[in-house]
């Protein structure tokens, strides 16, 4: 009976990669500790840092011992597969992983890759949200999830400003990755319940192979997920740019959006009203009155008067794209 309340029962795993994925581990770990039901996710983080693993004081954790500078392809490959019996442990009932982290990190990159095709090959659907902007770490990431978001493209709506010193910006990146990845895996967790916001209608909804353009909004107090609606709107990249042989960026203003996922969590359920005025305002946000926006909500208990909107975004397709499987 005891399992009925704790991350046991979460269908979702959300795996912190290398430092940054490890701090928002560790925070999102500590949200969860609030719930008063099963939380979302369960989550975990693998490091090659033995003591920021050991600091984070998660449950679920796994250290990879660095034997050269940086992890290669291949190495990062062997590393995962000495992990089997502890990712067949954490992934054991679970039908979606989450995998953030930072793509700027030297051996990161390599160990999302690898943990993401041995995921998918346990049968996971495997999301890939990853900070920083880097081609090479980018294409490797796509290749291997399902679904990849990467947030470099995101604004910063979460940032203190220009003169704030380095830390703040870190910590500003890292809520930023963890309101994305809370608000992905709580709308897919109540959409496993009432067959809403689910992994089959948030890949037809994104299927092609446009740029995916990824915003973030936070907003407390009155008419608060409407305004972190209109927040994440502002988020949207302006230009977008295919791949790193690309001359020219993509301007978002003359491109058509395909497709519309909108993910809101708040510390209260929604109105009709409140859904519906949602649909519309994303709707006109990125100009395509003829699509249907897919929209998820759920309650986090960690929230009260706030409101996360995560808002993706597939407009149409580009050559130099690899398309959503």
């Amino acid at each position: 009976m005891p399992e009925l309340f704790t991350d046991s029962t979460s269908r979702i795993l959300a795996l912190g990669v290398g430092r940054m994925g490890t701090r928002v581990a560790a925070a999102g770990a500590a949200n969860a500790a609030l719930y008063t039901g099963a939380p979302p996710a369960a989550w975990g983080a693998i490091h090659y840092d033995r003591a920021e693993l050991l600091a984070s004081g998660l449950e679920r954790k796994i250290f990879c011992a660095l034997t050269a500078s940086a992890f290669s392809d291949n190495a990062a490959s062997g590393i995962v597969a000495d992990a089997a019996e502890d990712l067949s442990k954490f992934s054991s009932g679970r039908s979606v992983a989450i995998l953030c982290g930072a793509l700027l990190e030297e051996n990161t990159p390599a160990l999302i890759a690898a943990l993401a095709a041995v995921l998918r090959e346990r049968g996971l659907f495997v999301c890939v949200l990853a900070h920083g902007e880097s081609e090479t770490a980018m294409a490797k990431a796509r290749a291997a999830a399902d679904l990849f978001v990467p947030l470099c493209a995101a604004g910063t709506a979460f940032s203190e400003d220009a003169d704030a010193p380095v830390s703040s910006a870190r910590a500003a990146a890292d809520r930023k990755l963890l309101a994305a990845v809370e608000a992905l895996s709580g709308v897919l967790t109540q959409g496993l319940q009432d067959g809403t916001f689910t992994l089959q209608a948030l890949r037809q909804t994104l299927r092609g192979a446009g740029p995916l353009a990824l915003g973030i909004g936070l907003a407390r107090g009155a008419n608060a997920p409407l305004r972190a609606a209109d927040a994440a709107l502002a988020q949207l990249p302006r230009s977008w740019k295919p791949d790193a042989l690309a001359r020219d960026r993509l301007e978002m203003d003359d491109a058509e959006a395909s497709g519309i996922a909108a993910a809101v969590v708040c510390g209260r359920e929604l109105s009709i009203s409140e859904a519906d005025g949602l649909r519309e305002l994303c709707k006109a946000g990125v100009g395509a009155t003829n699509v249907l926006p897919l929209l998820g909500h759920c309650t986090q208990d960690h929230l009260d008067v706030e409101a996360v909107c995560l808002l993706l975004v597939r407009y149409a397709g580009s050559r130099n794209v690899v398309s959503l499987r």
